[in-house]
């Protein structure tokens, strides 16, 4: 993994490059990654290795230098599907990652500064409305900022458009085809 980079403390105009992975000793990545920076400066960068652990190469300003860790290791979870991973920087200054398993199960690895810990859940397993409808492909991953709603979208196997949505209000993941509704 290589990053490319400016920074204003360095006064310089140039960019840098630097290979994280090299830096880390993290394992290779497949499938996409996906970046974020958070508030307090710490910098992220996920990714599935070849076995479709959660990798997360990170850096912040108490770190000493960038490293890496095994979210899937740390936290019991589950093996994701190469490159179906989508991360957010949440209004609460937490970090999700959204993906799915083999199973087409989508589940979530998920930090908050006030737990400082990694957790990982089942989205699927919490999920309300039509089971069966599960995305097979990459996910998209948004937060509304003002009212706190996640979204997350994505194709089915049969190429229908699947949204889940949660909102602080009702603490549900709600499903819905949004293909179907836009042909009926």
């Amino acid at each position: 993994l290589n990053t490319v980079w400016w920074s204003p403390g360095l006064h310089s105009p140039l960019w840098t490059t630097t290979n994280l992975s090299d830096l880390t000793g993290a394992p290779t990545l497949v499938g996409n990654i996906s970046s974020s920076t958070t508030s307090w400066n710490g910098m992220q960068v996920m990714g599935t290795d070849e076995q479709g652990h959660l990798i997360s190469i990170w850096w912040s300003p108490s770190s000493a230098g960038w490293h890496w860790t095994d979210l899937t290791q740390a936290t019991d979870g589950q093996a994701l599907a190469s490159g179906s991973i989508s991360s957010v920087v949440t209004p609460w200054n937490g970090i999700s990652v959204v993906g799915r398993t083999a199973t087409n199960e989508l589940v979530t690895y998920w930090w908050t500064p006030n737990t400082n810990q990694w957790t990982f859940e089942s989205i699927t397993a919490e999920q309300q409305g039509e089971s069966s409808l599960r995305i097979a492909g990459p996910t998209s991953f948004v937060i509304n900022p003002q009212s706190r709603q996640q979204h997350i979208a994505g194709m089915d196997e049969n190429g229908h458009l699947v949204h889940l949505y949660w909102t602080p209000q009702d603490d549900i993941w709600h499903v819905e085809d949004l293909t179907a509704f836009a042909i009926s």
